[in-house]
């Protein structure tokens, strides 16, 4: 009967140690499951970090292109509205150099004009004196 008894808590021993040898390998594949969990959910997150990065950084680049391209069009802008304003004031200092020179030829045009009058009225006053002197021969004729 000792045998017996023996030999069942031999057996329970055995079964025990089984048991707890299987426990502690589910523990460790539990554990193995939840390391490796970790690492893959590790690895989720720096991918998930490093396209996030990738996309601020594509946006930053692409941020950077249009405030390049904002800024072309300012100068470019820039430059136009300073050529138009250039054009402007040269077309502006021809027509004051046109009026100038118009009123230039009109001040001419008085004065050949006033030269000539007074050229006329020469020519006339010398025919009227020498018309007079020839009247005054003419009485001194008749007088004589």
């Amino acid at each position: 009967l000792d045998s017996d008894a023996a030999a069942k808590a031999k057996l329970q021993e055995q079964m025990r140690q089984e048991m707890e040898e299987e426990m502690a390998r589910l523990r460790g594949r539990v554990r193995q499951d939840i390391e490796d969990k970790a690492r893959a959910q590790d690895e989720m997150q720096r991918q998930m970090e490093a396209e996030r990065a990738a996309t601020q950084a594509q946006m930053a680049a692409q941020l950077e292109k249009e405030k390049a391209r904002l800024q072309a069009d300012r100068e470019r802008l820039e430059a136009q509205r300073t050529e138009a304003k250039r054009r402007a004031e040269e077309k502006e200092a021809e027509l004051k150099a046109a009026a100038l020179r118009r009123e230039q030829m009109k001040k001419e045009e008085r004065e050949r004009l006033r030269q000539r009058l007074a050229d006329e009225a020469a020519r006339k006053h010398a025919e009227a004196v020498e018309a007079a002197v020839q009247l005054q021969r003419i009485f001194r004729g008749y007088l004589a």
